[in-house]
C-alpha cells in the first residue's frame, strides 16, 4: 500500500496561514469588546433603569434621563423640604444636617433665621413635631421652582394641631449624585419663604 506524501512546506505554510487569520480574528473581536465597554462608560449615564411599560419586572428597558428630568428636580426639592420640615425635639438636627447637604448657604441662614426666632427651642418645650403635610411644586425650564408647603405641628394630647402654609422659591444647580447625600445630582440655590401663613381645618 502506497504511502501519501506529506509537503511539509505546504502544511506549516498552511498552519502559519491559519494562526494569522485566528489571531487577527481574535484582535478585531478584543478591539470591538473594548470600543463598546468605552461607549457603554460614556453613555451609563444618560440612562435609568425602570420597568417596562406593561408594568412587567422583566425585562427592563431604557428610558431616556431627559424624559425623566423633572421627576428628579421635583424629587431633590421634596427630598430637602421633607427633610427640613419634618422635625422633632429628637431628630431635628440631624434632619436639618441632612438638608444642608441638598442646598447652598442659602439653607443654612434659614436654619439660623428660625433658631433666632427660637422655633426649635418651643418644639423642644413644647414636645411637639412639626411635619409635612403636602407639597406642590412647580419648575419652570430655567430650573427656577415655586413650591407650596402645608406644614403641621402637633402637641401631644392635642386635639388639633395648627397648619402653616409656607410658599418658598429657588434655583436647581446640576452637580454630581453623592449617593447618599445627594442622589438626585441638584443643590438647590438662593431658596427663600416668601410667605408664612397659619391656616384654619
Amino acid at each position: 500500500m502506497e504511502k501519501t506524501k506529506t509537503d511539509l512546506y505546504k502544511s506549516i505554510s498552511s498552519n502559519n496561514s491559519i494562526t494569522k487569520i485566528a489571531v487577527i480574528l481574535l484582535a478585531a473581536v478584543s478591539i470591538s469588546a473594548i470600543v463598546i465597554i468605552y461607549l457603554m462608560h460614556v453613555n451609563h449615564d444618560k440612562y435609568v433603569y425602570g420597568l417596562s411599560k406593561d408594568n412587567s419586572l422583566l425585562p427592563l428597558e431604557l428610558i431616556d434621563k431627559r424624559e425623566v428630568a423633572e421627576v428628579y428636580e421635583k424629587g431633590h426639592i421634596s427630598h430637602f423640604i421633607e427633610l427640613f420640615y419634618t422635625v422633632n425635639q429628637y431628630n431635628y438636627k440631624d434632619r436639618i444636617e441632612r438638608s444642608l447637604w441638598l442646598i447652598d448657604d442659602s439653607g443654612k441662614q434659614l436654619y439660623e433665621s428660625y433658631t433666632k426666632r427660637g422655633h426649635y427651642n418651643k418644639l423642644i418645650q413644647s414636645s411637639s413635631d412639626q411635619s409635612v403635610q403636602e407639597v406642590k411644586i412647580v419648575v419652570n425650564g430655567a430650573k427656577n421652582f415655586k413650591a407650596a408647603i402645608l406644614v403641621a405641628i402637633n402637641k401631644p394630647n392635642q386635639k388639633d394641631g395648627r397648619f402653616y402654609k409656607i410658599i418658598v422659591e429657588g434655583s436647581l444647580v446640576e452637580t454630581e449624585p453623592d449617593y447618599p447625600r445627594n442622589p438626585y445630582g441638584f443643590i438647590i440655590s438662593n431658596y427663600r419663604e416668601t410667605e408664612y401663613t397659619e391656616m384654619t381645618k
